[in-house]
């Protein structure tokens, strides 16, 4: 099965932010192999956007996550907490989830940007199947 998502320069050493989103179709097992949050090296922060829209109503999140020495350190909701790799493995465990085909039968649409602030690589994913609800899911979880 493949599918389409929305990279911006992540197979490229020297890429310019600023340049329009790449559209690279990726097989599903190799998109599920290549997690933003396993990339990251300490001090480098991978920021989780959602924007959530229908027909009468809209709403943004955003969700930081900072990679520490021995732990990793969350913002959300302009709070931050501290969680150890047992969370860590929920955020991975969306991001494989958020990576997946969702079906395309609501009203919602779900947008999903991932970012590396440092590197600049996003990967955007558009989820409208209504049942997922992967972002708040993870929130609830996470216990923030």
């Amino acid at each position: 099965m493949r599918f389409s998502i929305f990279l911006t320069c992540i197979f490229f050493v020297n890429c310019n932010p600023k340049e329009n989103n790449l559209i690279i179709t990726l097989s599903e097992k190799s998109a599920q192999n290549v997690l933003f949050v396993d990339q990251m090296m300490v001090g480098e922060t991978v920021r989780i956007d959602l924007s959530r829209r229908s027909c009468f109503d809209g709403h943004t999140y955003e969700l930081s996550i900072t990679k520490l020495i021995k732990d990793y350190e969350v913002i959300y909701n302009k709070k931050t907490s501290i969680i150890t790799l047992d969370k860590f493995k929920l955020i991975q465990r969306f991001e494989k989830e958020l990576r997946k085909k969702h079906s395309s039968n609501c009203s919602i649409v779900d947008q999903y940007l991932i970012t590396n602030t440092t590197t600049h690589e996003t990967l955007k994913v558009i989820d409208e199947s209504c049942a997922w609800n992967g972002f708040l899911n993870l929130i609830e979880k996470l216990e923030l």
